[in-house]
């Protein structure tokens, strides 16, 4: 099954770039927390890992980019019938939520 999805979430390691027959691609981790709420209390749920492709010269500026622990904006194709689930992203952007806070 595959369905478009957006969502945000941390690199869980750097990017790696590759350049085949197929195409160039960078391909890289997120790591996806929601919460939910009990009562009064904000509850973390388990995180959810997703693979993430990114093609052609958007990959090439992805690699260069990105690091372990950035947090990133996905939006592309879903294909839950990997695991992990891969996003064959068509739009990647830089989250500025938590930027620049140590």
């Amino acid at each position: 099954m595959t369905r478009v999805i957006t969502t945000a979430g941390e690199l869980i390691g750097l990017p790696e770039y590759q350049e085949a027959e197929t195409g160039k691609t960078a391909r890289f981790g997120i790591s996806v927390t929601t919460k939910h709420r009990e009562g009064d209390e904000w509850i973390d749920d388990p995180p959810v890992v997703y693979e993430v492709v990114v093609a052609d010269k958007d990959g090439l500026e992805v690699a260069a980019s990105l690091g372990r622990g950035d947090r990133v904006l996905v939006s592309g194709v879903l294909r839950s019938d990997v695991t992990p689930a891969v996003i064959e992203a068509e739009t990647i952007g830089i989250s500025v939520r938590f930027h620049g806070r140590g």
